[in-house]
């Protein structure tokens, strides 16, 4: 009987891409200086040693988009499992509503330039193709592949791995040009980026804790290993909660079939799976506030909960990079070079003009965060803010993570807006009705966003 190894080879090939990317870091001079995160260079690594490039082995696409569906789920749920009670901090709000309003200008400027290509170059172009440049770059390649996927039936081929490129150039625009701009910002303080990478521990710059006496801890266990390892119990834990989410989703997909079988409510199910990862996050928050409540909050610990968040989100990043496919978004390459270099541009000019008229302290910590995070990730985010902050001394770390908690419910409005060109093209409606209407109704959701976070500021100030 022979005994299916394909799941058991992907892992190992992620794996040791993972620990060789690992080993580059430690030696190679560049990547200390650029502080570049292990995933993302593991994630090239893959895409440069597989099957389009090298060839040295097989990236199959698919399976591995799959790994990056369900990993971004186990992350989000890791990460809501967590012991973040509300805390009153209004720079925290502010940053959360500065990525808000940033990601809804992502998804104007994205939606203008797909309504351009439309009229000018390709008038069949996917009613939402616009939406990838917001999730791609601000979103990350876990959300741009699950929603991508999802448009797949309704006729864009290879919707999934375009969602992947975005997310791949959105990673070199974060490192690339987030890295200039803490270099530029270094200069004008008159701190020398030398000086202050210098300022980065060995093993946050190596990327290796070689003295044992300087490794922080892991986490703390909460059960008893003759029972169950506590890595192994946690695990379970998020395991039940993504159990609890599947069976929702399952349920609500019923429910919208249950109005007929049309296009309309196929999308409606195929947009709800898409976003599985917003419904695993509530329900992980409502699993840690039962706990809580019930005065068995502390079985989880907050440490082994991180870990597996980090874990998760290592993998993922890894296996979207490496996933990448050339051949099949070879044929919206120009489309996708134009939207992610306009869109680059934009998140530039924004977070720089946003950050300054914010009233917030340590200007280039946070533009630092915040861009770092508008083009990749949470974690891409506090590595450039560790490169202007090495010793995590100003509050923009602990905004941005706390700020991020205050995005998401402020974001899932404009990713939901992703079904309103889909339906509109359905009733027939041309690329003059529904790219109008989608882009007045995101920028009018954003053009609040903003007036609510101003008036929010002139109240903090006060009367002058």
């Amino acid at each position: 009987m022979s005994t299916p190894w394909a799941g058991l080879l992907d892992f190992c090939l992620l794996g040791g891409c993972l620990v060789l990317a690992t080993v580059l870091r430690a030696r190679i001079g560049l990547l200390q200086k650029w502080l570049v995160p292990n995933n993302i260079v593991a994630g090239f690594l893959g895409y440069f040693l597989g099957g389009e490039m090298l060839g040295l082995f097989e990236i199959p696409s698919e399976r591995f988009g799959a790994y990056v569906y369900h990993l971004l789920a186990i992350t989000f749920i890791a990460v809501a499992l967590r012991d973040a009670r509300p805390r009153r901090d209004t720079q925290a709000v502010s940053t959360g509503f500065v990525l808000a309003i940033g990601i809804g200008v992502q998804t104007v400027v994205g939606l203008l330039i797909a309504f351009l290509y439309a009229l000018l170059v390709l008038p069949g172009l996917f009613p939402a193709f616009g939406y990838y440049l917001m999730l791609g770059f601000s979103q990350g390649p876990g959300q741009a592949y699950s929603l991508g996927r999802t448009w797949e039936p309704m006729g864009l081929a290879d919707a999934g791995n375009i969602g992947l490129s975005f997310a791949a150039i959105g990673y070199i625009w974060a490192c690339v040009v987030g890295v200039a701009l803490v270099y530029i910002g270094l200069k004008k303080k008159r701190t020398g980026y030398g000086e202050q990478i210098r300022k980065v521990s060995e093993g946050q710059r190596t990327g290796i804790y070689a003295e044992a006496v300087n490794r922080p801890e892991a986490g703390r266990l909460t059960t008893a290993s003759s029972a169950v390892d506590g890595l192994a119990f946690h695990l379970a834990v998020v395991g039940l909660v993504y159990l609890a989410a599947y069976l929702l989703l399952k349920g609500a997909e019923r429910l919208i079939l249950t109005a007929g079988d049309g296009m309309v409510t196929t999308h409606l199910t195929n947009t709800l799976w898409g976003i599985h990862f917003v419904f695993a996050s509530f329900l992980a928050i409502g699993c840690r506030r039962a706990l809580n409540a019930a005065g068995r909050g502390g079985i989880l610990d907050d440490g082994l909960l991180t870990r597996i968040s980090g874990t998760a989100l290592d993998f993922m990043v890894t296996a979207a990079i490496a996933a990448v496919s050339i051949a099949a978004i070879r044929r919206y390459a120009g489309l996708i070079l134009v939207t992610t270099t306009v869109g680059g541009l934009v998140t530039v000019w924004f977070v720089i003009h946003a950050v300054r008229r914010s009233g917030m302290s340590h200007t280039l910590e946070r533009i630092a965060s915040i861009y770092g995070t508008m083009t990749g990730t949470l974690s891409t985010g506090l590595t450039l803010a560790r490169i202007a902050d090495p010793e995590f001394e100003s509050p923009a770390p602990q905004a941005l993570v706390f700020g991020a908690a205050v995005t998401l419910p402020l974001v899932i409005p404009l990713i939901l807006s992703s079904f309103i060109p889909l339906a509109l093209a359905e009733s027939r409606a041309g690329p003059w009705t529904y790219y109008p209407s989608t882009i007045a109704i995101a920028g009018a959701y954003t053009l609040v966003l903003y007036i609510v976070w101003r008036a929010a500021i002139a109240r903090r100030r006060g009367p002058r």
